[in-house]
């Protein structure tokens, strides 16, 4: 492992965010970039992917491809046409076959063999298996889709900047990516969902990722953001567990007596309420979370100029 400063500019100036085991998760003090520090080994990175797959396959693909149809129902929006398009980090190919049913002629290419060889065999898609940066298409896209993928490098512009490549001019670049500015990341800090180093190693928010995509030459079409029920579930649940032990804490000071932790209590409280709480509450409220930049993931669609 090694450190080489910030991803984007370079500088070794910068702050702990967050601590994942031998990892520290920290933010740039001149450009505001979120990223983890030491940078895996290319042996470690190698390693973890070559076994990539999702762990619940039939949970993964049920939220993937509603996250699909979210996300293609926005880029209609500003897409003339469903022409060729290009699913960068494609996965098993939930979103490319969503993508193919509204009429997109669809390519998609990842690293992964696991994934790759199934959407090649079982959905019947056109999917290369190659490393995105030897992967040299035969001809230019109308849209390509970065679909939760610049997490994953330490070079997110190289990388927006190659597949900016593939692109027609006037093309379109969609990215959804973790929102390293969201309410989730300032509640749950440490224990925020997408700080899971070696796997995610780049952090966006709203104000980086669009200085990123205009100095490479793109223009910002949308930005917004986007969130879970059980985000909203984690949130509540979290502030409400910290005030609550606060409190309990504050109220046995100077006696001697051992303070049991209050998690243990509260999750049986959870599992009685947890009916109302999540089926209903978190269902009403959580696109509260939708505001701005308050998501849990950013979305951005882009027109290459």
């Amino acid at each position: 492992m090694n450190d080489t400063g910030c991803y984007l500019c370079r500088s070794n100036n910068y702050r702990l965010i967050a601590t994942k085991s031998k990892y520290s998760i920290v933010k740039c003090d001149n450009c505001d970039f979120v990223f983890t520090t030491p940078i895996p080994s290319q042996e470690e990175i190698a390693t973890y992917y070559s076994k990539f797959d999702y762990k619940d396959s039939l949970s993964a693909e049920k939220v993937i491809r509603l996250d699909a149809r979210r996300s293609l129902e926005k880029i209609s929006k500003f897409a003339k046409m469903k022409g060729e398009l290009l699913d960068v980090g494609c996965g098993r190919g939930y979103l490319l076959d969503e993508a193919r049913k509204l009429g997109w002629k669809t390519h998609g290419v990842d690293a992964s063999k696991l994934v790759t060889d199934y959407a090649t065999n079982t959905l019947r898609l056109n999917v290369f298996c190659r490393d995105i940066f030897l992967f040299r298409p035969e001809h230019t896209y109308d849209l390509v889709i970065l679909n939760q993928v610049i997490e994953h490098f330490i070079n997110p512009e190289e990388l927006i900047n190659h597949c900016g490549k593939y692109l027609v001019k006037g093309g379109l670049l969609y990215i959804a990516t973790p929102n390293v500015e969201s309410v989730s990341a300032r509640v749950l800090k440490d224990n925020f969902d997408h700080y899971i180093p070696p796997e995610h190693l780049s952090y966006f928010s709203q104000h980086t990722i669009k200085r990123s995509l205009e100095k490479l030459g793109f223009k910002i079409l949308y930005i917004g953001s986007w969130s879970y029920p059980s985000d909203l579930g984690g949130i509540i649940k979290t502030l409400l567990g910290k005030k609550i032990q606060s409190k309990r804490n504050s109220e046995l000071l100077g006696k001697n007596q051992e303070i049991v932790p209050y998690r243990s209590r509260y999750f049986n409280i959870k599992q009685v309420k947890s009916f109302l709480f999540d089926r209903i509450f978190c269902h009403l409220f959580s696109k509260l979370l939708s505001f701005d930049s308050w998501g849990i993931n950013l979305e951005i669609l882009a027109i290459r100029l």
